[in-house]
């Protein structure tokens, strides 16, 4: 990408976020509103996958978020609009999280603190710093699962909460530019043949960044979707796999596009304030799940 083009893309990014407000309409908040009960269970979910016939398969859970700020003029809402504007995703949403369970207390990569990596409750966001600035009532959330094995839900575990632990691990904040210059080149200037996620042109990984497990590979500047893109390349062989095999950079995933990695489905969507409502709704609807909200 030459340097005019990269101004000519900046430029269209923010006049595109002037007119955001009057252009863009979420779907998750729509179909909330238009529900009897601030919250979806979806219905049928079946995991038709080799690995869902595996008698000791698990589940890792992905948080997927559209917040609402109590201050319209957050710096936030910025990233919040270039993603409503730019995002070739059903769903508009701009921040995820990761967690074992079903509890409220998911895991997400966001700025403030010396652990950046650190517990997310939708219930209870007094004290935390980025969600501390949304309104619960009308911010809302989708839940979903990705079946693995017990080998790899224990690697991703211990991986996760290795970072966890890492103060070392920082949200970069220009990733996010990078990744809305990329998604603006995909959705503007991009045949629409090669804009679906995975089979859009990526930049590679330098050679040195390529070989996973390895001193060289190891990184701790993410944002939150990216940060989760590094941890099922590096936990889960299959996405592992197929990233390398539609040459995904991980760098340039956003969080719409973790919807689409293969395995992933819905379970539920809800308002921040009914999350742990929803979560145990669900359970009851489908009892192998339980133990990940008894646990």
């Amino acid at each position: 990408m030459n340097r005019r083009l990269s101004i000519t893309h900046i430029w269209l990014f923010f006049s595109l976020f002037i007119f955001w407000s009057c252009t863009t309409t979420n779907k998750l908040t729509k179909d909330l509103s238009e529900s009897p009960v601030p919250y979806i269970i979806e219905d049928n979910i079946s995991f038709d996958t080799e690995i869902s016939k595996d008698k000791n398969i698990r589940y890792l859970f992905f948080r997927l978020y559209n917040p609402e700020y109590s201050n319209p003029l957050y710096v936030a809402n910025l990233l919040k609009a270039g993603i409503e504007i730019t995002d070739l995703n059903e769903e508009k949403v701009s921040h995820s999280a990761i967690n074992f369970y079903l509890d409220d207390n998911f895991l997400g990569l966001s700025l403030g603190g010396d652990l950046q990596l650190v517990s997310e409750s939708c219930t209870n966001i007094k004290g935390h710093k980025y969600m501390g600035k949304c309104n619960i009532h009308t911010s809302t959330q989708m839940t979903y699962a990705l079946p693995v094995t017990e080998e790899e839900y224990q690697n991703a575990k211990e991986f996760v909460e290795m970072y966890s632990m890492s103060p070392e691990v920082k949200y970069s904040s220009i990733e996010n530019f990078k990744i809305a210059i990329f998604d603006i080149t995909r959705k503007f200037f991009t045949p629409e043949e090669n804009q679906k996620f995975g089979t859009s042109k990526y930049k590679p990984l330098p050679k040195g960044k390529r070989k996973r497990n390895s001193k060289e590979y190891t990184e701790y500047d993410f944002v939150c979707s990216t940060f989760i893109a590094f941890v099922l390349i590096n936990t889960v062989p299959r996405v592992a796999e197929w990233f390398d095999e539609h040459e995904i950079n991980y760098r340039y995933v956003n969080v719409g596009d973790l919807i689409h990695i293969p395995g992933m489905k819905k379970l539920f969507s809800s308002s921040w304030e009914y999350y742990e409502i929803a979560a145990q709704k669900f359970v009851d609807k489908y009892q192998q799940f339980s133990e990940y909200l008894n646990n």
